[in-house]
């Protein structure tokens, strides 16, 4: 486990924003499908996509990589034999490659980080058993044993996931596949991109991957606590990115941002205003939301949020302990599903935390320590899930 010793230094005053995993993840699920050769452009610097990449490499599919573009030459009707590939514990990149292997009628055994195995797959196995799909669970792996059941109806509970739903839709049309999804109550935007990514494929061979605004929230939060930032790379807000809200909520709290050709401007918040925020559609964002309340010197509360237990922690927990430590008061009500943050004023005083390992709570504890005046943060390599050279920006 690395620590990292970080300053209060402000961020640089214009800044590159790290392209979507989310996006990515899908291109190349669906370029892995696609016989056509297929151009990936400004992928991010993401654990999870490199993950993807090996496991299509893993199969036997021709991958060609270049800087930050890869080229998908060859495509799953290639695959005709069975072999085992390292996923790491992304939920997109091994929910999304069960989908995909359950194509194949040669086993595939996916190695997964026993953390992963935590997470909600139970319903996920159901679904995939009810279209003739065999799953089996170990300690560390995943064996998955196609072929899928092909021309069906099928119904996807999305109450505390889209990401099953968002598996099936990418094989839909290489399975001939009717899905639907349901209780699209947590992060239904990303059902949304899954079909807008199938459509953008059908199109062009080529697909730019657009900035990811998970990772620009933690710009724009530390920018509305601190000084104006230019993100140069973002000249459009995605509403299909939940987390672009974070541009909403800084003015709903009293501050402001800008569209220019320069990019995304937002200015920092003179004087906050106490908000409402329903959490459902924006839940990646959650986090980074509360500590900007935290630090609003005002009453704040966010509403619907209980589907942080299902992340790669239990994040509701977690960002709890993580305002105690830095003597945040707050409240949850469980049965409401409302929390309420009584935002105060950081001081000048060295913090030291060590926080579990999930890249966003990382992340939000570095934006923390700087606020309180500097620290040291850890574990630093959990942030190569999403954002790799988060630090680099948040030193």
């Amino acid at each position: 486990m690395t620590s990292i010793s970080l300053s209060s230094h402000k961020l640089d005053s214009e800044l590159l924003c790290p392209t979507s995993k989310s996006y990515a993840n899908r291109a190349l699920i669906l370029a892995a499908i696609d016989k056509r050769p297929i151009l990936i452009k400004d992928l991010p610097h993401s654990e999870d996509v490199e993950f993807m990449i090996d496991g299509l490499v893993g199969l036997g599919i021709n991958v060609l990589k270049k800087n930050n573009d890869v080229e998908i030459i060859g495509c799953i009707d290639d695959v005709k034999s069975g072999c085992s590939v390292y996923l790491g514990e992304g939920g997109t990149t091994i929910r999304f490659f069960m989908a995909l292997v359950s194509l194949l009628s040669v086993p595939v055994k996916l190695k997964v980080h026993p953390r992963f195995l935590k997470r909600p797959i139970n319903e996920y196995i159901k679904l995939l058993n009810s279209l003739a799909v065999k799953v089996e669970l170990g300690e560390d792996f995943i064996l998955v044993q196609g072929p899928i059941f092909k021309g069906q109806k099928i119904e996807v509970d999305c109450s505390k996931s889209t990401q099953f739903a968002s598996a099936l839709e990418l094989i839909s049309e290489k399975a001939n596949l009717d899905v639907s999804a349901v209780n699209l109550v947590a992060s239904g935007g990303y059902f949304k991109m899954t079909k807008k990514v199938l459509e953008d494929l059908s199109e062009s061979t080529t697909y730019h991957v657009p900035v990811d605004f998970s990772s620009f929230g933690y710009f724009a939060a530390f920018a509305a606590l601190t000084t104006p930032v230019t993100v140069t790379n973002a000249h459009v807000i995605d509403p299909l990115q939940g987390d672009s809200q974070i541009l909403e909520f800084i003015k709903r709290m009293g501050g402001d941002f800008k569209l220019t050709s320069r990019g995304v401007v937002i200015s920092p918040i003179k004087e906050f205003s106490s908000i409402i925020v329903d959490g459902s559609s924006c839940i990646d964002l959650v986090p980074t939301l509360m500590v900007l309340m935290g630090l609003s010197g005002k009453e704040q509360k966010i509403t619907n949020i209980k589907n942080l237990r299902y992340k790669e922690c239990d994040r509701l927990e977690q960002m709890q302990k993580l305002l105690s430590h830095f003597e945040v008061p707050f409240s949850y009500d469980e049965n409401s599903d409302v929390f309420t943050i009584q935002g105060i004023t950081p001081m000048t005083k060295y913090k030291k935390i060590e926080t579990a390992h999930d890249h966003r709570m990382v992340m939000c504890a570095g934006m923390m320590v700087k606020m309180f005046g500097g620290g040291e943060v850890a574990p630093v390599e959990a942030c190569a899930k999403s954002f790799g050279n988060f630090f680099e920006y948040f030193r």
